[in-house]
């Protein structure tokens, strides 16, 4: 395909899980419609790509042959035990490329469309954010990280049942598909906020640090965690500044609207300091966002919008870091996952709801425009076509 007719190819996939969230608003089957039909569509879409789809697809279909050689326990090869012993099983099956790219697929969608019909009350909107914000096209890249922060998700749901253990669990499975994942486990903390501007301020003073003495804390880590690749990777150039501005849209839309949304009846701000763990069906007045003044009906709501906004703001931190450090690249895409994905449950109570909601997909979907030929001017990984193993 030229980039035209992949942009098109995208857009039409976007367009038809649209259609057929409309089609079947009314039917007592439509998040069950929606959520097939939308697995499979994403699935076969990245599933079915050539090697040349995604910058590092072809080192994973290499690691996919040597690992498939490898007995257990894979000490011989470099990557996380949980990736070695999915590859490893699914060669047993086949030695296709084709067939680990399929069942690769299928983890990592399933995995995120779950997290959204969990947690999202729009799941067609996030659907299309999980596709307009690039995050289901960086899957293709990131793999790993991917297959991990997939299982992350799935987990997520536990926070707002209370069930702290499980998840906790499973962010340490999520660590065997990639070592970077362990950051999750700070979501644990957000049914556990007392007071948001002090949390702000720890944000805030966590980001200036690293940027100030960004080597100092970052070169151990990245020794430890035995990522040492990318201490030779030279991110601060012209296109990475330029990527990493574009990257810090996606999460300032949606804190531009969260603001703008909740700030229209002159809140006095000493209510920031409201315990947002204490909101409850009988305080109206209750912030647990930042101006946030719609009646909240239930603590496990609370949670959920705690785990997105933190989500956004920390992606944002990490977007704008990403500048100087690489690495950050893949934690901001972490948390931009979980946050943007269910900023709907931020956004759902608020009275001007469908004109955010028309605003954030308009702006992402001019955003998507722009970074396709971005990324197209970078390389041709963006390029779609069809494997043929």
């Amino acid at each position: 395909m030229t980039l035209i007719q992949t942009i098109l190819f995208y857009l039409a996939t976007i367009l038809s899980i649209f259609i057929v969230s409309l089609v079947t608003k009314n039917s007592r089957h439509h998040r069950a419609w929606l959520f097939s039909y939308s697995l499979i569509v994403l699935t076969l879409i990245s599933g079915l790509r050539s090697a040349e789809v995604g910058t590092d697809t072809q080192m994973y279909i290499d690691a996919y042959e040597e690992i498939g050689h490898s007995s257990f326990p894979f000490t011989n090869v470099r990557y996380e035990f949980g990736f070695s012993l999915l590859f490893n099983v699914c060669y047993k099956i086949s030695s296709s490329p084709q067939f680990m790219l399929l069942v690769t697929s299928f983890i990592i969608n399933f995995g995120v469309l779950y997290f959204i019909f969990k947690m999202s009350p729009d799941p067609s909107f996030s659907i299309l954010l999980y596709l307009l914000s690039f995050n289901y096209f960086i899957s293709f890249n990131l793999m790993r990280q991917y297959l991990g922060t997939a299982i992350a998700l799935m987990f997520i749901p536990c926070l707002k049942k209370k069930h702290y253990l499980i998840y906790i669990i499973g962010c340490f499975i999520s660590v065997l598909f990639h070592k970077i994942n362990i950051v999750l486990i700070l979501l644990v903390l957000c049914p556990f906020i007392k007071k948001n501007i002090p949390l702000f301020v720890v944000i805030a003073c966590g980001a200036f640090a690293v940027f100030v003495l960004g080597d100092n804390i970052l070169v151990p880590i990245i020794r430890l965690l035995n990522y040492d690749f990318y201490l030779t990777s030279v991110f601060f150039t012209s296109w990475g500044t330029m990527n990493a501005l574009f990257d810090l849209m996606f999460p300032l839309i949606c804190l531009v609207l969260i603001l703008n949304s909740y700030n229209r009846k002159n809140i006095v701000y000493k209510q920031l300091l409201v315990p947002a763990s204490n909101i409850n069906s009988n305080n109206t007045n209750s912030m647990q966002l930042i101006l946030y003044v719609d009646k909240v009906k239930t603590a496990e709501l609370s949670t959920a919008q705690s785990i997105s906004f933190y989500s956004i703001i920390v992606s944002a931190c990490f977007s704008l870091l990403k500048i100087n450090w690489w690495i950050m690249n893949r934690l901001a895409s972490i948390f931009s996952c979980v946050g943007i994905l269910i900023v709907p449950v931020i956004l759902k109570n608020s009275k001007n709801y469908k004109i955010n909601k028309s605003l954030i997909l308009i702006s992402y979907l001019a955003l998507f425009i722009v970074g396709a030929f971005g990324l197209h001017n970078f390389n041709d990984a963006f390029i779609y076509s069809f494997g043929a193993f």
